[in-house]
């Protein structure tokens, strides 16, 4: 290439020459010799020249100025990748870690909700297990105050031996059917005595005051004021049996409530056990009426 530069600029200027001495049009050969003249000089010196300038034909600028721009750019380009491959195989790293972690807590989280599950069933069995415990002894102590004379705790269980729900029903119901078998034997106690203060005269009482003198006495003696009520002839039976059916329906102590029941029934003439107050009270809002006497 330098060799075709040479001839290129060696021929130019001996035909410039030629045209300038034999036309009276010079500057334009003058013109065209120049530029012949500088593709001569980048072909020569194409290593070294970057810019030429020719005045009137303005400034060209060698392929490798464009060359080395574009070189420079790509040298750019390529420091760049190299210095943030690191980067990027850090990235592609910790995405890899990252989807490891995730998996690893998913793994986890499901683990740890299988125990949370297994641990909720575990509480709900010792919740279950404590309510059957509560709800037992709770029988259990019910059934006991009602053998020793508890009223309400003899009622509890009727409650619940009409209960559908009640863990215990068919045991409540035999407990509740057994104490009212106890309290209604053929032989029980009769010919009590009221320990009267000295001086009183209980004949002279009416019956209102005798349900005042029941209502202030202790346990053990409420039963010989029962009986003595009852056998108070002069008092009607209609107002006798009345009083004895308010013990029945409010007495807290189940032997107070048997014998009330027993002359009830026995003013009533009826074979009922003493202990049935909600059939006594039946009957008695049929047949009070009746009774005259």
């Amino acid at each position: 290439m330098k060799l075709v530069g040479i001839l290129l600029i060696a021929n130019a200027l001996i035909i410039t020459g030629w045209q300038v001495s034999t036309s009276t049009s010079g500057k334009g050969a003058i013109s065209v010799c120049l530029i012949a003249v500088f593709v001569g000089l980048v072909l020569t010196f194409q290593d070294r020249i970057t810019e030429l300038s020719i005045k009137g034909v303005g400034t060209l600028k060698a392929v490798t100025e464009q060359a080395e721009a574009k070189l420079e750019q790509i040298e750019s380009i390529r420091r760049r990748v190299e210095s943030q491959g690191a980067t990027i195989d850090l990235v592609a790293k910790d995405a890899k870690d990252a989807r490891e972690l995730t998996e690893e807590i998913k793994q986890k989280s499901e683990e740890v909700e299988k125990k949370v599950k297994e641990v909720d069933s575990a509480v709900a069995d010792v919740n279950r297990a404590n309510k059957e415990l509560s709800e037992l002894m709770e029988f259990t102590n019910a059934v006991v105050a009602a053998q020793t004379g508890d009223r309400k705790a003899f009622d509890k269980l009727k409650v619940w031996a009409e209960s559908k729900e009640f863990r215990f029903k068919k045991e409540a119901e035999q407990a509740w059917i057994k104490i009212l078998d106890d309290h209604s034997q053929g032989m029980y106690n009769t010919g009590y005595t009221v320990p009267w203060n000295a001086g009183v005269d209980p004949s002279k009482f009416d019956l209102n005051h005798l349900k005042l003198e029941y209502a202030q006495a202790m346990d053990s003696l409420k039963v010989p004021l029962i009986e003595y009520i009852w056998n108070r002839s002069d008092f009607s039976r209609k107002s006798r049996m009345q009083f004895l059916l308010d013990v029945m329906k409010t007495d807290s102590n189940l032997t107070t409530v048997e014998y009330a029941g027993r002359y009830f029934t026995q003013g009533a003439n009826l074979k009922i056990k003493p202990l049935a107050v909600d059939y006594l009270a039946q009957w008695w809002s049929e047949h009070e009426q009746e009774i005259k006497d």
